[in-house]
């Protein structure tokens, strides 16, 4: 099945999907980088009287001019929430190209197909199954690249 939707796109598609493939890459490390920054906050918050014995944790205090472990956890909620918000962001972002990209080339795959059965000779309209035209840009290529979509989105899933 992937060789035949590869069929479809031509080179300059091709690549913009290996593109979309590399953005999803780094969509699944950003994910996987947000949940899993998750934990060392959790220790600072439950555990911050023995994470004062912990040499790099005071030359992190004084590089940022912190007295307190309490200003400290407070810098990490908010180094947090500054890499959840860019994470986020980026999702938007991968999520806004992968429809960009589906949308336009099944845009222009149904002009293709209208503009090659439009410039047809008047002899073919003579036989022509005009519902089959028409069933292939109502129907067949937007179903194809829905499934794009769907393939898009899994193979984001799947990274992640």
């Amino acid at each position: 099945m992937f060789g035949k939707l590869m069929a479809v796109f031509n080179r300059k598609q091709k690549m913009h999907l290996g593109l979309l493939g590399i953005m999803i890459f780094v969509g699944g490390i950003v994910e996987i980088l947000g949940v899993s920054a998750m934990v060392p906050v959790i220790v600072v918050i439950l555990n911050q009287d023995s994470l004062q014995k912990y040499e790099i944790v005071g030359q992190v205090m004084d590089i940022l001019h912190m007295e307190t472990m309490q200003s400290f956890t407070m810098f990490l909620l908010g180094m947090l929430i500054v890499l959840y918000v860019l994470k986020n962001l980026y999702t938007v972002w991968l999520t806004y190209e992968q429809n960009r990209f589906i949308t336009v080339n099944k845009n222009k795959m149904i002009s293709q197909v209208l503009r090659e059965f439009l410039n047809r000779p008047y002899e073919f309209y003579l036989d022509a199954d005009i519902p089959t035209v028409f069933r292939m840009t109502d129907s067949d290529i937007p179903n194809l690249f829905q499934l794009m979509l769907v393939l898009l989105q899994f193979s984001s899933e799947a990274v992640v």
